[in-house]
């Protein structure tokens, strides 16, 4: 992945998050549906961009 510019990233574990997920269960559900909302939104946009492609 190259970005196009500086960026600081963060690298939770799946240790990190199970942990996090049973001391503040409503935290990682927020990071969850944070995600999901983001892929969701790429998704549509790959699938507007097929579809722009093809007219």
């Amino acid at each position: 992945m190259i970005a196009d510019e500086d960026v600081v990233a963060y690298e939770v574990t799946s240790s990190a998050f199970n942990k996090i997920t049973k001391a503040k269960p409503h935290i990682a559900q927020a990071v969850l549906r944070s995600i999901a909302r983001q892929l969701s939104e790429r998704l549509g946009n790959a699938a507007e961009d097929l579809r722009m492609s093809s007219i």
